[in-house]
């Protein structure tokens, strides 16, 4: 079970690693080709949204793992 819950914690740091910006790629200074600039505008999400969209994320795989540790199916 501990591999399990191991895994499963490399996985989602992996994922969430991989969806931050990268701000050392980005551009936007004035000396950057034009056409590797992004001519769209985008923002960082908030802490709040991380909370909300985490606080889902937990609701949602709770009762699967609570599946995998008790070794029964979910009513």
């Amino acid at each position: 079970m501990r591999r399990i819950a191991t895994a499963a914690i490399l996985i989602i740091a992996t994922v969430i690693g991989a969806l931050t910006p990268a701000f050392g790629q980005r551009g936007g200074g004035g000396n950057d080709i034009p056409s590797l600039v992004s001519t769209r505008s985008s923002t960082a999400m908030t802490p709040l949204g991380w909370y909300a969209m985490g606080s889902v994320a937990c609701a949602a795989v709770a009762p699967m793992i609570g599946t995998v540790v008790l070794g029964r199916e979910m009513k």
